[in-house]
């Protein structure tokens, strides 16, 4: 990484690189979601045999599954988040060397925490985070610049899909005291706003990306949510890498606790 990039990376508080996820890694997530899809509505076409994330009749399929079975929608959302199609864009080894340099870290150094793989619905305001940063979700480091988030979109984005909207160099008012304001159930995000006054300090950007590129960003960077006005999903792969030798790291365990009850059951 160059000189450029790194003070970048300082200043704004975020970088965006272009192709570095490998295709074929989110061609493979893309086949674990519609082989679940598949699972839980044996009655649709194999969709991995489309045109990926894009396909309108997929985003169609996964919509009305969404609408109509929505408990069931959740067992897919949670199976993708342990699928290994997941924990291997995370673990990618040039995504990882990137968090470490922007970190001053070497690779084996980092720990990796909270994947996700979002799938924002058409219109969906449930689970639209507001302005917000990552450092008050995930305490597993006190210091920003000691955790660094990678956003990867899995297709290329257009403005009504919803695009994250970041405020670039907020970071350096650095984390930010705020309580939780909103639910945190199976349906509705956990939110914990961050107060106007310190949003109209920065001018907004909304990061625009093609499938490949990633965005990399610092814990305490004000960000939030797109709003998707469109008809599909907007895909986007999330990985928390943090800094496990800085003093201010806190241990903690991944633990899997699996739904008890209303468990899909198939002959």
């Amino acid at each position: 990484m160059d000189a450029t990039t790194q003070t970048h990376y300082r200043e704004k508080g975020f970088i965006v690189v272009k192709n570095i996820v490998p295709l074929d890694h989110i061609h493979d997530l893309y086949q674990i979601v519609t082989d679940v899809l598949n699972k839980h509505c044996p009655e649709l076409p194999d969709f991995s045999k489309h045109e990926a994330w894009s396909d309108p009749l997929f985003n169609q399929a996964m919509l009305r599954f969404r609408t109509e079975k929505p408990q069931e929608f959740g067992f897919l959302f949670d199976t993708v988040q342990t699928s290994t199609a997941l924990w291997r864009l995370a673990t990618e080894r040039k995504i990882c060397e990137i968090a470490a340099e922007l970190m001053y870290e070497r690779e084996s150094a980092l720990s990796v925490t909270d994947l996700l793989l979002r799938m924002d619905a058409p219109s969906d305001m449930r689970n639209k985070l507001e302005w917000h940063q990552d450092s008050s979700y995930f305490r597993q480091n006190d210091r920003g610049e000691n955790g660094c988030v990678c956003s990867m979109t899995m297709r290329d984005l257009t403005m009504d899909l919803g695009p994250l909207e970041i405020l670039p160099g907020s970071h350096s008012v650095g984390r930010i005291e705020v309580a939780s304001t909103g639910k945190n159930d199976v349906v509705t995000s956990e939110q914990y706003h961050v107060p106007l006054d310190y949003v109209q300090r920065f001018t907004p950007e909304h990061v625009m990306m093609s499938a490949g590129d990633a965005i990399f960003f610092n814990f305490d960077l004000i960000h939030r949510s797109g709003f998707n006005t469109s008809n599909f999903f907007r895909f986007t792969a999330i990985a928390r890498y943090h800094r496990m030798l800085a003093n201010d790291f806190k241990a903690g365990r991944l633990v899997y606790r699996h739904r008890a009850s209303g468990a899909l059951v198939t002959s």
